[in-house]
């Protein structure tokens, strides 16, 4: 190993981290001239360090890592094809898989952001853009469940998050009925290569006149800001895919809501073979980064780890189940923290009934009634609780 390589290498990405840091504080101050000029100088910097280094096993993990960071910046200077380019550089070496494995991901934002600069597409007033990627879409198609379930996802999350933004306690179901009232969903247009549509949103003229029917919730109701109520979305949504708990749970810090969100976020999120990846932006505009969705088991070990996925008044330390089967059968009562449903075991042939957290009943169990599934839980004093459920074929 040449050491003066690395350290000219050095060099070249201090020098690159020093114009990148100016870069970010001319960006703070509103001056993009400066920011984007600055940025590219630190491009440049950084690609001279990465090409520097041979292509030889014995400097990794540096040299593919000084690629991940010209390509980071170039994928924030909205230099695509460049930070394709530069991608597909650090993979040719022999990058950790840890350091391959962010390469990817980098390569599937830049091929997704790429198609929304060849869309051309303008974002209506208070919308979404939801796009996926994977084996089940192609040009200008998509799987049919595949988008409209994610989208019903994205919908529950729309909602929920509308009534906890007002104060509303969750599952008051009349009131849930009057929100649907005030606010709507409209897909407004579609478009190839990822597959992608617009969502509207409808919202009341009056936001003084929420929920006539509910007198008593006029005072207390809070008014809904709806580029407001999008950017929660995301920023949970976000949260969530950062594996954040901490962050998340002070951001959604009703107990229900935030059971039900990760819950929904989850079910929402890729299975990592037929869709790839889950893109949500309050535009289409490539200047708006959308939140990217990937298939990861991440957030659901530290949820478990800290304790905060239902069922919570059970020990922990009770016996775990995995069981596999076909799901039938549902019972919700009006009043209670647990539902039921019945599951027909593969393996004993059997008919076993599970407890359901009523915050998972509604938005994530109900969806997979007859079908194929795995359900992983508690058992306690010989009764079954649910703790996460997939679909067979997706796991």
């Amino acid at each position: 190993m040449d050491e003066q390589i690395l350290i000219q290498a050095e060099t070249y990405h201090n020098e690159a981290m020093e114009l990148a840091d100016d870069a970010f504080l001319a960006k703070t101050r509103n001056d993009l001239a400066a920011y984007l000029d600055l940025l590219t100088r630190a491009i440049s910097r950084e690609i001279e360090a990465a090409e520097l280094i041979p292509i030889d096993n014995e400097y990794e993990p540096s040299r593919s890592i000084l690629f991940r960071s010209a390509a980071n910046m170039a994928y924030e200077a909205e230099e695509y094809r460049l930070a394709d380019r530069l991608v597909a550089a650090g993979l040719s070496g022999f990058p950790p898989p840890d350091v391959e494995t962010e390469l990817k991901n980098l390569y599937e934002n830049i091929n997704f952001m790429r198609n929304l600069e060849n869309a051309n597409k303008e974002l209506a007033d208070d919308g979404f853009f939801f796009a996926i990627e994977g084996e089940d879409t192609f040009f200008g198609g998509v799987l049919i469940n595949q988008v409209t379930d994610r989208l019903k996802d994205l919908q529950a999350i729309f909602y929920h998050t509308i009534a906890r933004m007002i104060g509303l306690e969750f599952g008051q179901e009349k009131l849930t009925a009057a929100i649907k009232d005030e606010y709507s969903m409209y897909l407004e247009a579609q478009f190839a290569g990822s597959y992608g549509v617009l969502v509207k949103i409808g919202k009341p003229k009056n936001q003084l006149s929420l929920f006539p029917d509910f007198p008593e919730l006029q005072e207390s109701a809070k008014p809904i800001v709806v580029p407001d109520l999008i950017k929660e979305i995301l920023d949970c949504l976000e949260l969530w895919e950062r594996a954040d708990v901490d962050e998340l749970r002070e951001r959604i810090d009703d107990r229900k809501y935030f059971e039900n969100f990760v819950a929904v976020a989850k079910k929402m999120a890729p299975d990592g073979r037929s869709i790839k990846t889950v893109a949500i932006s309050s535009s289409p505009d490539i200047k708006d980064r959308p939140v990217f969705l990937r298939k990861s088991k991440k957030i659901w070990s530290e949820l478990m780890r800290k304790g905060l996925l239902p069922p919570t008044d059970i020990d922990t330390t009770s016996t775990r189940f995995i069981l596999r089967g076909f799901l039938r059968h549902a019972h919700t009562p009006k009043t209670g923290e647990y539902g039921t449903v019945k599951l027909d075991d593969f393996e004993t042939r059997k008919t076993i009934t599970i407890r359901v957290p009523m915050t998972y009943m509604k938005d994530t169990v109900q969806p997979h009634y007859e079908e194929e599934v795995q359900v992983v839980g508690y058992i306690q004093n010989g009764t079954y609780y649910l703790d996460d459920i997939d679909k067979l074929n997706e796991i």
